[in-house]
């Protein structure tokens, strides 16, 4: 989820290649060979395989100068084959609890990356001594130790902003989800434990960027429409809910008490910005205002809009789009129509998630949340298929969602 480029006596290690490309590989000659593969999973693979026939058709044309997204639809068969190939060994080794497993154990890989976030924070001998042999890209190094109004931080991945922000928030998500669907009863300090990890990614999440904190609002607001039809429908609450938002709510404030906030004013301010001005100054400020005004910029001809041009507008040899929205540098590259074609991978989790919404309606629920939020954050950011951990987030529930189609077939002929 966290994979770093290791800096040894020169030399990088590139450990995306251990933990991505090599599970891929593996969990790509299981499909092939072995055929194994679950319904949502195959026609996941399918969508892509026709996205990758349509890019590269276009792309021998004048009109596709930039392939990038070749590259990314392939990235996703790797992501693909290697979360799958993650999940099969859980289930393996865990049975039954394998998808409770699994959570906590991305839970606490974010905790680990959190506290390195808030260590560079807190530290900055620290943060010389962690970067001296963690390597980090350009941008990075500057947000990190340049002249800059805000710091970003990213712990010891190469690069952070928005997609980490949103990797982080998704884990948090999972966490809790995780620790509500395991029905063993918890010691107090087991539970203790677990409200200061899910503080702790909180807080590094103010430091990395605040896309996180669009996350953890739409699954706040996802939650309370779905206990509110639990009650009407069930006309109850689960007392463990009850006990654990009190918990957190106490832990949180005991914590928010020991932190002296004007020292780290311009942290907050940054992380909160949004809200500040929507309560105090009852509008957006101008540099928000001046993003949703300036930054949807489209081609002008129709078949340009239709097709693309070519340009997704951050290739060193072509011009420079300046915009930040993922909609406008796409359409700019593969028009509306490729648009749709690349994103067409995501129905068979829409549809499949919603078909079998009975198994498990937490998987169900995660699932349709994550979909909706990548509509959000396109607004934003170039949301599409990455080797940072949310695109991982995504395909890991997708294989969940199959195996558990597949055990209630094997259960239920």
């Amino acid at each position: 989820m966290f994979p770093p480029h290791i800096l040894i006596h020169g030399f990088t290690f590139k450990t995306v290649y251990l933990f991505i490309i090599v599970p891929g590989l593996i969990g790509g000659y299981n499909f092939l060979t072995k055929h194994k593969s679950t319904i949502p999973e195959k026609s996941t693979l399918q969508f892509m395989f026709l996205g990758l026939i349509y890019f590269s058709i276009v792309s021998l044309t004048v009109l596709f100068k930039d392939i990038s997204v070749i590259g990314e639809l392939l990235m996703g068969f790797i992501i693909m084959f290697a979360s799958s190939f993650y999940v099969n060994v859980y289930y393996k080794l865990y049975g039954e609890n394998y998808l409770i497993r699994l959570f906590k154990h991305l839970n606490i890989a974010c905790i680990i990356n959190s506290t390195f976030v808030i260590a560079t924070f807190l530290s900055p001998h620290f943060k010389e001594f962690l970067y001296g042999f963690i390597g980090i890209t350009g941008t990075a190094r500057r947000y990190l130790f340049g002249d800059v109004a805000v710091v970003r931080y990213q712990g010891i991945v190469p690069s952070g902003f928005s997609f980490l922000s949103t990797t982080h928030a998704l884990l948090l998500v999972i966490g809790v989800w995780g620790f509500y669907m395991d029905k063993r009863k918890y010691k107090f300090l087991e539970i203790i434990l677990f409200l200061g990890g899910q503080i702790i990614i909180f807080m590094a999440i103010l430091l990395i960027g605040r896309t996180g904190l669009i996350i953890i609002l739409l699954f706040l607001i996802a939650l309370m429409f779905y206990w509110i039809n639990s009650v009407v429908h069930n006309y109850r609450i689960s007392k463990k809910s009850v006990k654990l938002i009190s918990l957190f709510i106490v832990v949180a404030v005991a914590g928010l008490m020991t932190v002296n906030f004007s020292k780290y004013k311009k942290n907050i301010d940054f992380a909160f910005e949004l809200v500040i001005n929507l309560t105090e100054k009852r509008k957006l400020d101008r540099s928000t205002a001046e993003v949703i005004k300036h930054h949807f910029i489209f081609p002008k001809k129709a078949v340009n809009l239709l097709l693309g041009t070519g340009n997704f507008g951050r290739s060193p040899v072509l011009p420079y789009v300046n915009s930040d929205v993922g909609y406008a540098l796409f359409i700019n590259g593969a028009g509306i129509l490729g648009m749709l074609v690349a994103y067409s991978l995501y129905f068979p989790g829409l549809y499949y998630s919603h078909k079998y919404r009975r198994l498990n309606p937490y998987l169900s629920w995660f699932i349709f949340v994550y979909l909706f939020a990548l509509i959000i954050l396109n607004l934003k950011d170039y949301y599409f298929i990455s080797h940072v951990g949310y695109s991982q987030i995504y395909f890991i529930a997708l294989s969940l969602l199959g195996i558990e189609i597949k055990l209630d077939r094997i259960n239920n002929p």
